[in-house]
């Protein structure tokens, strides 16, 4: 008694899904294969390093670097919990890493346009030749393997290119010898 109630709403439902979808032999065909499903968070996201500021410390050739994050995808940064984004600061003069950084990112949301973190690195001694070898810095943001891993695409990076900030060595030359005690570096 029921199954033609029940055939009947499988037709009905599957007639209104005739539009996007078509069924043969159990499995299910787009019609439109050109037709894409936004992810839940609006669309890709894509964090980013997109400034760098180096400030003198009382000691020649030391320094302090804080740069900012910001989510400069269109769709919303959603994460899960426990997952963070690991910084490293490298000295090009030196070529050791001198601070390295966890940013909590992990059961949070971040808007297209938003900041997500400034970092503040801890006085680094030495960390240029004020004299001769300026040397560079450079700053890379990277995700727990788990990121890529959990079927999130809202905190998948979709532009790993703009996950690295470099200051050449002129650039390094020019905030040591003016006279400000601090440069802002912007993305170009």
């Amino acid at each position: 008694m029921h199954k033609p109630l029940f055939a009947a709403s499988l037709a009905a439902a599957l007639s209104l899904g005739a539009a996007s979808a078509q069924v043969s032999s159990g499995a299910i065909t787009p019609v439109r294969p050109d037709l894409r499903i936004r992810a839940a968070c609006g669309g890709s996201v894509d964090l980013a390093i997109t400034s760098a500021t180096l400030f003198k410390l009382a000691r020649p050739g030391s320094a302090r670097v804080e740069f900012d994050i910001y989510n400069l995808g269109p769709g919303e940064w959603n994460s899960g919990a426990q997952q963070v984004a690991n910084l490293v600061v490298h000295n090009g003069a030196s070529g050791h890493d001198y601070t390295m950084t966890s940013v909590p990112i992990g059961g949070r949301r971040f808007a297209a346009g938003e900041r997500v973190g400034h970092v503040v690195s801890p006085p680094v001694n030495s960390a240029f030749d004020p004299l001769e070898f300026a040397g560079t810095v450079q700053m890379t943001l990277s995700f727990d393997p788990d990121i890529l891993l959990d079927s999130n695409p809202c905190n998948d990076d979709s532009n790993p290119a703009n996950n690295t900030f470099a200051i050449d060595s002129a650039g390094v030359q020019s905030f040591l010898t003016d006279g400000a005690p601090a440069h802002t570096f912007q993305r170009p």
